[in-house]
């Protein structure tokens, strides 16, 4: 886009980098509008030149900026269907693993054994894990009942860190999916700001000239 306006700009006389790259960054605005755009460049130019081609200069250069902004969106949204894909195949390969080794473990305890393994579960079991924002980043935070951890036995600790592992795995899929979410948010959120101050810049710009 920077070429394409440098070699049109340079063609009616306006041979200036800072220039371009101000009317490259209407044209990259996503919160503004295709009208909005029109008229913000095309007054910005004509400030700066008196030639009647100003008007059909922008309006080229909207629909190639459109155009590449399809193709983008096309081709990140075919990677990230590619990218779930393969994290669903992923995690049904994880699935079939948990369910083998659970089996395995299940059929080599004893009912009585099985009993105790689910009360040690219920009575420590961790809590849910939790999405929590720190330094602009996304964490994922485990906690424990403190009140039942308190009247822990030792005879039950080396049995429960077992049983807390099998939880902490399952628990550990479904707060990677929340995480992931969260972090595409944030960035969402900060690519929304990012731009609502840049357009901004660019009105007090404008103003002045």
């Amino acid at each position: 886009m920077s070429q394409y306006l440098t070699v049109e700009l340079a063609a009616i006389g306006v041979d200036d980098e800072a220039i371009v790259e101000y009317c490259v960054g209407f044209l990259t605005d996503t919160s503004m509008s295709t009208t909005e755009k029109q008229e913000a460049i095309v007054g910005y130019l004509e400030a700066v030149t008196e030639s009647e081609l100003v008007s059909n200069i922008v309006s080229k250069a909207i629909v190639l900026e459109n155009d590449q902004l399809v193709q983008h969106n096309k081709a990140r949204e075919q990677q990230m269907k590619e990218e779930l894909i393969i994290a669903q195949e992923r995690e049904k390969e994880e699935l079939k693993r948990d369910v083998s080794l659970s089996k395995k473990e299940h059929k080599s305890l004893t009912m009585e054994e099985r009993r105790r393994r689910e009360g040690l579960l219920n009575r420590y079991e961790l809590n849910q894990p939790q999405i929590i924002e720190k330094n602009g980043e996304a964490e994922i935070v485990y906690t424990e009942d403190k009140k039942s951890s308190t009247f822990i036995s030792s005879n039950d600790n080396a049995e429960l860190v077992s049983v807390k592992q099998v939880a902490a795995r399952e628990n550990a899929k479904a707060a990677h999916q929340k995480k992931v979410l969260h972090d595409k948010e944030l960035e969402k959120k900060r690519r929304e700001e990012e731009q609502e101050k840049k357009r901004k810049t660019m009105k007090r710009e404008k103003r002045r000239m």
